[in-house]
């Protein structure tokens, strides 16, 4: 998995502004899936895991985040069949 630098404070530290970091909202550990997941099993994991996004994983690399809005617009909006795989783009 990629990973970004740490910037800034310790997860959960309050902010200069006196807010707390996201590292007090995320979820952890992060819900991954495949390339080739189809909507319909991510929009399953999602609801059975309670989250809006999914980190899309390939052979231990970040590829990119899938999210409850790409679905809704992308997927469906776009009139894509439930048992659809992999990337559109």
């Amino acid at each position: 998995m990629t990973h970004l630098p740490q910037a800034g404070p310790p997860p959960g530290a309050p902010s200069a502004a006196g807010q707390a970091a996201v590292g007090r909202l995320m979820t952890a550990p992060p819900v991954t899936v495949a390339p080739d997941v189809t909507l319909a099993a991510a929009t399953r994991l999602m609801s059975e895991t309670a989250v809006g996004s999914l980190l899309v994983v390939e052979d231990g690399t970040l590829r990119g985040i899938v999210t409850d809005r790409d679905l809704a617009l992308r997927g469906l909006g776009e009139g894509l069949p439930p048992d659809t795989a992999g990337s559109t783009r």
